[in-house]
């Protein structure tokens, strides 16, 4: 038997007749969500996403291999892979708050190009740097609702791979393999919701900050950004999303020692910046009742609409992600 003060917050409190879960009350997959339904006290999100690179930018324009390495660099990427999967927990002890702890891992794969015009590849996998957090709704008012949250991530993710040419001595993998940041980081947000049956809108506000520097000598540059998204019911079970993000990322803050920014502009803590304007279309699918109301697949496709990168570096060419959310 639960004491009495631990079953005040984690029973449900009694209602005489519980609205079932909506699929618009679900942000779209690709939407890092902090809440958990209404009436669920705990959710088990698995997620993977993809993301591929293609081509190289310098500011808005287009750059070939051959403009690049006629910067002197002995390498260029030419394209990338990411795969991340991760697992969440959330428990919300109330309708108002919930506390999150996701462990993500993934997979990066690198093309390169020499200024000899060989090709080969690297790659980094592992996992990532666990994060941990906290969302509260502190204002509602009929449909809608404002909700503040902050994640920390932990240093858990390597900082120390390595690779290189076959055949030569392996070096260490530049800033965007590698799966950790090597610093504790904070991620605080913001996020507005409106329900006005059949539509959803939310807008949300987040931003990492990297504090201070790890053990390489280096920070990750700083990121913010912003996401708008309008989610339609096409009925009980099924709805559509369509997403608008814009982000800004700044560059690396010290260097790793063991990066030669000479060699390839991926080593180059001046070359990391960035801009991007994404659009995605998503769908939701709520199959269930009952104990599991309110759990959820969710699918998300996108593209950059636009991009302004300090470079020469990699530009986006499209992205997914898949989200399972099982809540009880």
């Amino acid at each position: 038997m639960l004491p009495p003060i631990l079953a005040l917050l984690v029973l449900p409190a009694a209602a005489d007749s519980p609205l079932p879960a909506h699929p618009g009350d679900h942000a779209p997959a690709g939407v890092d969500e902090a809440r958990c339904p209404i009436d669920s006290a705990w959710t088990v999100r698995l997620g993977s996403s993809y993301t591929r690179f293609q081509g190289l930018r310098d500011g808005a324009a287009r750059v070939t291999s051959d403009e690049a390495l006629a910067q002197g660099f002995s390498s260029v990427p030419e394209s990338m892979n990411v795969v991340e999967h991760s697992a969440e927990i959330v428990f919300a002890p109330s309708d108002t708050l919930a506390f999150h702890a996701r462990l993500p891992w993934g997979t990066k794969t690198m093309r390169l190009r020499t200024d000899l015009g060989e090709r080969y590849h690297l790659r980094a996998e592992g996992k990532g740097d666990v994060e941990i957090g906290g969302d509260l709704v502190f204002w509602s008012l009929g449909p809608q609702s404002v909700s503040a949250g902050l994640t920390v991530s932990l240093p858990s993710g390597s900082i120390t791979e390595v690779g290189g040419f076959p055949g030569s001595v392996p070096t260490r993998l530049p800033y965007a393999l590698q799966p950790g940041s090597g610093t504790v980081d904070l991620s605080p947000r913001l996020d507005w919701r409106m329900r006005d049956d059949p539509y959803t809108y939310g807008i949300e506000l987040a931003g990492t900050i990297h504090n201070s520097h790890n053990d390489a000598d280096y920070a990750l540059g700083d990121s913010v950004r912003a996401s708008a998204w309008g989610v339609q019911e096409w009925s009980g079970a099924w709805s559509g999303s369509v997403r608008v993000t814009a982000t800004r990322w700044g560059n690396v803050r010290g260097a790793d020692p063991d990066l030669d920014p000479a060699a390839n502009p991926l080593n180059d803590r001046t070359r990391q910046s960035g801009e991007r304007f994404d659009g995605a279309l998503g769908v939701n699918w709520t199959p269930f009742s009952g104990k599991l109301d309110g759990s959820v697949f969710g699918l998300e496709v996108g593209l950059p609409l636009a991009q302004d990168l300090v470079g020469p570096q990699l530009s986006e060419d499209w992205f997914a992600a898949v989200r399972v959310g099982i809540s009880f």
